[in-house]
């Protein structure tokens, strides 16, 4: 989330949570399928594509926004487990 917040796209492994259709779906960064040197080729040209967009850093700071901003996304449910944790 801090990554994308800053308007940088991220790179991660599929397999993690529900990470792979967030990514997909927001075109805001690659998945790794494998780790293979053509895996990582394919990821590095996926990533080119997107920056050819031109609006990508806008793109990943509208998706943070939306999915992960503390105030608007259950910003009292963050906070009780923020402050159960600071217990």
């Amino acid at each position: 989330a801090e990554y994308l917040a800053a308007g940088v796209p991220v790179i991660c492994n599929s397999g993690v949570g529900d990470i792979d259709a967030m990514v997909r779906d927001n075109r805001v960064g690659v998945i790794i399928d494998g780790f293979k040197d053509a895996d990582y080729v394919r990821a590095l040209n996926e990533l080119d594509k997107l920056y050819a967009d031109g609006d990508l850093r806008q793109r990943c700071r509208d998706t943070a926004k939306r999915l992960f901003d503390l105030e608007s996304v259950g910003g009292v449910r963050y906070r009780r487990i923020y402050k159960t944790l600071m217990n």
